[in-house]
């Protein structure tokens, strides 16, 4: 029969893997994921790479056991996936209509067959992958800020990995993380949209015939870097002298602190499209800045938020003294503009169970988070609880130069870094 409770409920496999179903039979579609807890966060200084590369070698592995290309093959069943590897999760994510759950339940399962791939399948794969990083190895704005905001750390710098990383891997070594990685203790799937009962215990079946390995739970923290909280206005220059310049502000977060929905709160009032602070101080008001982008990475322990853009170069100061502005407005209470920001979260709660896809995307990220909430109606309260006090009180307490990392690209030799750095400290 179809559920009609429209929250969280879990089921588990007989080899002990977690099912979380947020049904809703009021919809045509679904979504299934399965999250793996991997990437940069968890490797080895010696296989730095290899879960962006095993994400894509299941692929070719999906392949072999469907005997033809799994893209196609799910296409004409109607089912889209999507394969992506971030720094602490793989997600396997299908998604079609109702009828066509059962074949996504099959082909999801199968990620945990053997690991069995052609040499011929692995260079080819590894070919594409290598072409992925040429993006990647741009000395890119957002990847110089990773660089010092993580001291250097090699292995939260790149999620695919450099060339060499990825020519030496072999079969073997794949297979071997494969099977220390899909383990009970940290992996889940998650579905949401229109799904019977029957059809949940179908993938439960599925999935619980295969033996698993005991892992070791990963708990989505990362060491500390010694610059975190201790910055003192950290202020990097790259030599670029071109139009635009770029700029990458960056503030160092100690997430155990602060709830979700705190800083959901922080960053739209700072950032969000069309209301956010600095998007109606640099481009509604003085047409500075056309557009931005927000690059938030946060564990369980610490993390950073981030807001990068490009400018023309004769205006790069002007602006810079305009973010350090709004910086110290938002730490004063602003009612307004807190209540306008939590409206959206708020009011429009319920529009997510209108999407399968957006429903489980952010269901199954809050998984992997310290402090969840298990329902849409749970999130919306979370949000609604968070008061213009506390929004500036947790301002306080990150915008400030000990918690701050500036990189900039531009013309160095007409970039006065001592007069830059004088601005940012007035913070």
């Amino acid at each position: 029969m179809k559920t009609t409770a429209l929250t969280e409920r879990t089921f588990t496999t007989a080899n002990g893997i977690p099912v979380y179903v947020y049904s809703n039979p009021g919809l045509h579609t679904f979504c299934l994921s399965l999250t793996v807890k991997a990437g940069p966060l968890y490797e080895k200084k010696k296989n730095i790479g290899i879960t962006h590369a095993w994400e894509h070698m299941v692929g070719r592995n999906l392949n072999r056991v469907y005997g033809e290309n799994i893209d196609r093959f799910l296409d004409k069943k109607g089912i889209r996936c999507d394969f992506r590897t971030n720094w602490k999760r793989v997600r396997f994510e299908f998604d079609g209509t109702d009828a066509a759950f059962e074949t996504a339940a099959e082909t999801a399962a199968k990620i945990f067959e053997p690991f069995v791939v052609s040499p011929d399948d692995l260079q080819a794969e590894k070919n594409r992958i290598k072409a992925e990083a040429l993006d990647e190895y741009a000395y890119s704005i957002h990847r110089m800020a990773r660089y010092y905001t993580w001291s250097g750390a090699r292995k939260l710098n790149d999620v695919i990995g450099d060339t060499d990383d990825i020519k030496r891997f072999t079969c073997d070594d794949f297979a071997a993380f494969q099977a220390e990685t899909l383990t009970a203790e940290n992996c889940f799937f998650y579905i949401t949209g229109n799904v019977t009962d029957e059809q949940i215990h179908y993938l439960t079946g599925l999935v619980g015939a295969y033996r698993l390995r005991q892992g070791v739970p990963k708990d989505n923290t990362v060491k500390v870097p010694k610059r975190f909280f201790n910055r003192n206005c950290q202020l990097k220059i790259y030599d670029y002298p071109y139009a635009p310049s770029s700029v990458l502000f960056s503030f160092d977060v100690d997430t155990a602190k602060y709830t979700k929905a705190e800083l959901d709160i922080l960053t739209g009032v700072l950032f969000g499209k069309g209301k956010g602070m600095m998007f109606d101080e640099l481009s509604e008001k003085t047409g500075l800045l056309y557009d931005f982008h927000d690059r938030n990475l946060l564990f369980n322990n610490i993390g950073v938020i981030t807001c990068e853009f490009d400018v023309a170069p004769k205006k790069l100061t002007k602006v810079i003294k305009k973010i350090i502005s709004v910086g110290r407005r938002i730490k004063s209470v602003m009612p307004e503009t807190v209540e306008t920001e939590k409206r959206g979260y708020v009011l429009g709660a319920n529009a997510w169970l209108d999407s399968a896809i957006a429903l489980n995307d952010m269901m199954s990220d809050h998984r992997t988070a310290h402090n969840y909430a298990q329902s849409v109606t749970d999130r919306a309260q979370n949000h609604a609880q968070v008061t213009p006090e506390r929004i500036a009180e947790i301002a306080r307490e990150i915008l400030v130069p000990a918690h701050m990392l500036v990189c900039v690209h531009t013309d160095t030799k007409k970039f006065d870094k001592k007069k830059t750095r004088k601005i940012l400290m007035e913070i």
